[in-house]
């Protein structure tokens, strides 16, 4: 599955794969995506970015425990065995905490 995000050959697979975990948004989806975003280059993680903005406006849609459930997997993933998933982790809690405040 990293391989498919952080494909640059095949930035169609990168941008469904990331959608389908971040809409799934369970703690195993969002450990592969919290490492993608981590080690991800440049123009992969620009692609990452859009994935994530399109679940993020889709989540300001719902509800509050939508949001909030969202919030709690990746808090989380802050303490994972992976340093690279809890660094991922703290940088996405960052970028949605506006969009996501509970």
């Amino acid at each position: 599955m990293q391989a498919l995000l952080l494909d640059p050959g095949d930035t169609a697979v990168t941008d469904a794969a990331a959608e389908a975990l971040l809409r799934r948004g369970d703690a195993a989806a969002l450990r592969l995506f919290a490492r993608a975003w981590h080690v991800a280059e440049p123009e992969t993680a620009d692609h990452l970015s859009g994935a994530l903005s399109a679940v993020l406006f889709e989540l300001t849609r719902s509800t509050l425990q939508d949001r909030a459930r969202f919030q709690a997997v990746l808090q989380g993933l802050l303490t994972d065995a992976d340093s690279g998933v809890g660094v991922g982790a703290q940088d996405l809690l960052d970028r949605t905490a506006k969009t996501l405040s509970v």
